[in-house]
């Protein structure tokens, strides 16, 4: 089914609808680039012009997009966006918004992703976009949420223990983000909120450091 926040986005086929190569992700797309061979040999032509790649995956693919970045040199940096593309993992009974009872986990899904995240977390290389969580739970920032914000805040924490804030930067999905009816403030405020218990060393990197220096950016540090 079609995750309520983001329709007909990357993940199961829609009744009717065929790959097309325009699509992001597989089975969206006509191949599932995480063995490749061709896509492979792309990456390594962006890594010898000296790029970097953002990388957007479902969950079950994690696995196998880190057996392939392993072939790659570990000075190619490699973001992975969206927090690993949970879909719809974290939502709410639509009959009572707020009680953690009312919770629904897609436990398998959650699984999957963890042992998927596992593997990209032992390439030195590979980091981690905190973003677009509205694809994990779905409307999150409303009122009566909080059970759900509580078990994304879990899932980003573990996922900087994972890779280390020095591998981690939170950011926004914009314009989508905004489009669903979230603001800046108000999700930059939730995220510090979630990791607010971290030492300084490790905000300066969330909120700056680690997008400054993986993207070299002019004019700013990575600490």
């Amino acid at each position: 089914t079609a995750c309520p926040c983001c329709p007909r986005a990357a993940g199961h086929l829609e009744p009717g609808e065929s790959p097309i190569e325009s699509r992001a992700t597989w089975p969206r797309v006509a191949r599932d680039f995480s063995s490749d061979p061709a896509f492979l040999r792309g990456l390594e032509a962006v890594d010898r012009c000296g790029l970097s790649f953002d990388l957007q995956t479902n969950p079950h693919q994690l696995a196998s997009f880190a057996s392939s970045l392993s072939s790659l040199p570990v000075s190619f940096p490699v973001v992975l966006d969206h927090l690993g593309s949970l879909r719809g993992a974290v939502r709410v009974a639509p009959s009572s918004v707020g009680s953690a009872n009312d919770l629904v986990l897609d436990d398998e899904q959650i699984a999957v992703w963890r042992q998927g995240m596992e593997a990209m977390a032992e390439l030195p290389n590979v980091h981690v976009k905190l973003s677009m969580l509205g694809y994990s739970a779905p409307v999150w920032w409303e009122s009566g949420r909080e059970a759900q914000r509580q078990v994304l805040a879990g899932l980003v924490n573990e996922v900087v223990d994972l890779f280390g804030a020095r591998r981690c930067m939170f950011a926004s999905n914009w314009p989508v983000d905004g489009e669903d009816g979230l603001d800046a403030p108000n999700m930059f405020a939730h995220y510090w909120s979630w990791v607010s218990h971290r030492e300084q060393e490790e905000l300066t990197r969330l909120f700056q450091g680690t997008a400054v220096e993986f993207y070299r950016l002019r004019g700013g540090g990575g600490d």
